[in-house]
């Protein structure tokens, strides 16, 4: 007799259960990037889900990093499955979701040999953007910040706004501000000193069909310190699209092999 599912208990655990068919695996397929729905699709194995996933990516620009991006998923639903049999507790499927980006994006920040930007900032269409491809990029003063941490949560305020603007609807906005990144995903409890602009940020990040904000080391975020370094010089707010200006060319292809 099989062991009910420690995470739904509303079935016997298989491992197409566990990975594809429980609630909590389908929402967090559906709430990923990867944007899955499987339905009531009833694989016969493992092998014949993963062979799904390989025919739904066959012409994908990015299948590589969707495929990585799965077997992290996959692991993290293990762990939870963990947590909730030997723990008790049933992690959200968002944080597992934001936690799955935000490992990939820091294994492929740490291996030089990696050569993909499918994980980066980013619209999905049925995939992943293609490799390199430069949306958009923006700048703006922010002396009126009362602290580092208000002009970080502004920030990632601009980048929802941007991605407004430019009729994404699945974007990944990825910051180096952790603390700020937990606060936004309701791992941490909201500092009162950026409260407002944090709420501001959930409430606007509900008009893409998927929002995720994931964190980013340092050495691969040299775009972003590169256009704050410029707003210092200039005035008010600007922003550029469909090509990047020549300064970006150089920190946009370090950022590439970074990642």
């Amino acid at each position: 007799m099989e062991a009910s599912c420690p995470v739904c208990g509303m079935e016997g655990e298989t491992i197409i259960h566990l990975f594809v068919s429980c609630p909590f695996a389908q929402q967090v397929w559906s709430r990923s990037p990867l944007l899955l729905d499987f339905g009531n699709n009833q694989f016969s194995s493992f092998i014949a889900f993963w062979d799904d996933l390989g025919t739904r990516w066959r012409l994908g620009v990015n299948r590589d990093d969707c495929f990585a991006l799965a077997a992290v998923i996959l692991w993290l639903i293990w762990k939870g499955r963990n947590g909730a049999l030997f723990n008790g507790k049933v992690i959200l499927p968002k944080v597992v979701v934001i936690r799955a980006v935000g490992c990939l994006s820091e294994f492929q920040c740490a291996t030089s040999s990696s050569a993909t930007t499918g994980m980066r900032v980013g619209e999905a269409r049925g995939g992943w953007t293609e490799v390199g491809a430069f949306r958009a990029a923006a700048n703006g003063r922010l002396d009126w910040c009362s602290s580092p941490m208000a002009e970080e949560a502004f920030a990632f305020r601009m980048g929802i706004q941007l991605g407004q603007k430019l009729g994404s609807r699945n974007v990944i906005i990825e910051g180096d501000s952790q603390a700020v990144i937990n606060m936004i995903n309701d791992l941490v409890v909201v500092n009162q000193e950026v409260k407002i602009i944090i709420d501001d940020i959930k409430v606007l990040s509900r008009c893409f069909a998927s929002c995720i904000f994931s964190y980013s080391h340092r050495s691969c975020n040299s775009v972003a310190h590169l256009l704050a370094s410029k707003s210092l010089i200039g005035l008010g707010y600007s922003h550029w699209t469909e090509s990047p200006l020549v300064w970006l060319l150089d920190p946009l292809s370090r950022d590439e092999v970074s990642s």
